[in-house]
């Protein structure tokens, strides 16, 4: 009985030690160059309980997939089945063989096994570096046949090297370097270093290049006289002034090739000689990249440009087609305006004239301000400068404006019956970019005894208020010209100190009944003096409009001093005298006629 129960508890023990599942199958050594990539499946026995989770480098994985970082890129392996998982990662570039060690594992509920995989990244070498030729600068001069120096006029050249270096552990062999064939450039090879090589017809040749060598090779072209002066393409057009005129091409054994580009670069003679800028009666001389500040919504703002043609005279290259552009695409400002400028003769000059209206509303902001002046001249070389400005927009903090004054009639008649006063509306708006609740509107005119108030008008940024008061003329007012003024305080401590935020005025006219032909002439002579009726045309009766600056003046109506009326009895007083002077005669002629029949 007791060897029974012996050989049931050593079977089960057995059975316990043996159950091991999930069992690794052997990855090995992996190999890859750098750049590429190594993928490979990771295998393994059936779990005997639950699933089987795949980790790399201990990392858990998150839905399905184990991800680790292998020098300096990202590996993963993802779980497949429960006997199977994928591995892929792509090898960094590294200088020489370098070797990492990665861990992969499988798991079940209760057993694990795992694998240290060596994997080496091989240095595979840089192959061949070419470098850029530049030829040419700001200075450089063009070719110009219209100067009679030789049959073929003025010819100008530019010399510049670029280098070949061979990144290779081994020599390069048959190394062909080509560059641009056109003739207007007429390409040469001045000199070779570093290695021995020759000129081909649209380069050079080398048999060879050592491992680590660096070659200097200096060629000269000719700089055509149409070789543009500016590269509008360019994402910085005023400093990156070189022209892609073509490309260096290398070839060389074990599939080895490279290319790089030729760019040249040329004086330009078509300047911005000075840039105005003004706005609200200021202005100032600005660079490029200069801030063009303290403008605020509603300015007009104005940009006067002087371009200047830098050839010498004897040049004798007249730069034509000369443009101005002004453009502004950013928020709220979209602006795009040209001007044309007159054909400029060598050290000549001309100037053209922008100028842009800012909405009221417009949000404060900088906004970038590109000037672009540019021209083409005799040669059909292009020429001009491409400016950057920032044009930095802000509101005054405290600026409640006054919009709108308006009055209804403007003219009021002393004559009995007639309506004897006026509405005077008026709007106003914060245009500053603080917020009040304590604004105060006042309409004053001492001499008609008005006064009118409001308070603790609130108003955010941008909103606007309108109020319209009552005008009473009493019958006693003396006919003339009432000026209605109009004030507005951002604050009651602006309202106490008597410091008004915007101010405003119009004009209300107060005109006198005809005098009675009854009238003595020394009385009808005093009244119309004192009570003169000025007659209103309705071209002076125009519509108040915002001035510039945001305050309102209403249009004044000019008093035409030659234009009273009369009572009209001065021709009567004449026309009784002169009857008087007719019957007096008649009675002296009667009485002498009676005395000489005596």
């Amino acid at each position: 009985m007791r060897n029974g129960l012996f050989t049931l508890l050593l079977v089960v023990l057995l059975a316990t030690t043996v159950s091991a599942d999930p069992i690794l199958n052997s990855i090995g050594t992996q190999q890859v160059n750098e750049g590429q990539t190594l993928s490979f499946t990771v295998s393994n026995s059936v779990p005997d309980n639950g699933s089987t989770t795949y980790t790399l480098d201990g990392n858990a994985p998150i839905s399905g997939v184990s991800t680790a970082t292998i020098g300096s890129n990202a590996a993963t392996l993802t779980r497949n089945s429960d006997v199977l998982a994928s591995f892929a990662w792509t090898a960094p570039s590294v200088s020489a063989d370098t070797i990492f060690n990665v861990v992969f594992a499988a798991a079940d509920a209760d057993s694990s096994d795992d694998e240290t995989v060596v994997i080496t990244v091989k240095n595979t070498g840089d192959g061949i570096a070419l470098s850029d030729l530049v030829l040419g600068d700001d200075d450089q001069e063009r070719s110009n046949p219209q100067l009679d120096d030789d049959e073929n006029g003025y010819y100008a050249e530019a010399s510049a090297s670029f280098t070949i270096k061979n990144n290779e552990a081994t020599a390069v062999s048959n190394v062909q370097v080509m560059w641009p064939s056109a003739a207007k450039y007429n390409m040469t090879l001045v000199s070779i270093s570093g290695a021995t090589g020759s000129a081909t017809s649209d380069g050079v040749a080398f048999a060879s290049i050592a491992a680590g060598q660096t070659v200097t090779v200096t060629v000269s072209a000719r700089v055509p006289e149409d070789l543009p002066a500016i590269n509008l393409d360019a994402s910085n057009p005023q400093d990156d002034r070189a022209i892609l005129i073509g490309s260096l091409s290398l070839t060389a054994n074990g599939g080895l090739s490279a290319t790089s580009d030729v760019t040249m670069e040329a004086e330009n003679m078509l300047v911005i000689d000075n840039l105005e800028v003004s706005f609200e009666g200021d202005s100032a001389s600005y660079d490029e990249g200069d801030d063009i500040e303290n403008v605020e919504p509603g300015f007009k703002v104005t940009f006067d440009l002087r371009a200047e043609n830098r050839f010498r005279d004897s040049d004798d290259i007249q730069i034509e087609n000369v443009e101005f552009q002004l453009v502004i695409d950013e928020g709220d400002l979209d602006e795009d305006e040209n001007e044309d400028l007159k054909d400029l003769d060598p050290r000549d000059d001309d100037t053209a004239t922008i100028s842009i209206d800012l909405d009221d509303d417009i949000e404060e902001d900088d906004y970038t301000v590109e000037i672009t002046l540019t021209g083409e001249d005799e040669n059909g070389a292009l020429h001009g400068e491409v400016w950057e400005l920032t044009l930095v927009v802000e509101k005054e903090k405290e600026n409640i404006a006054i919009k709108r004054i308006d009055l209804s009639p403007q003219s009021i008649s002393l004559c009995e019956g007639e309506p004897n006063s006026a509405r005077l509306r008026v709007d106003i708006e914060n245009k500053g970019s603080d917020d009040s609740d304590e604004i105060v509107l006042v309409v004053t005119n001492e001499k008609l005894n008005f006064f009118g108030r409001v308070l603790n008008i609130d108003l955010d940024e941008n909103d606007d208020f309108d109020r319209t008061f009552t005008v009473d003329v009493p019958s006693s007012t003396k006919a003339g010209t009432y000026q209605l003024d109009v004030w507005t305080y951002f604050d009651f401590d602006e309202y106490d100190d008597e410091s008004p935020n915007a101010y405003g005025s119009v004009d209300l006219r107060v005109t006198a009944c005809p005098v009675s032909v009854e009238d003595d002439d020394k009385d009808t002579a005093e009244d119309t003096k004192d009570d003169t009726v000025v007659v209103v045309d309705d071209k002076d009766t125009e519509e108040q409009k915002p001035s510039d600056s945001g305050t309102v003046i209403a249009i004044p109506v000019v008093e035409d001093k030659d234009e009273t009326t009369t009572s009209g009895s001065g021709n009567t007083y004449v026309a009784l005298m002169i009857l008087a002077y007719i019957i007096v005669i008649a009675v002296i002629v009667i009485l002498i006629i009676r005395l000489l029949k005596k």
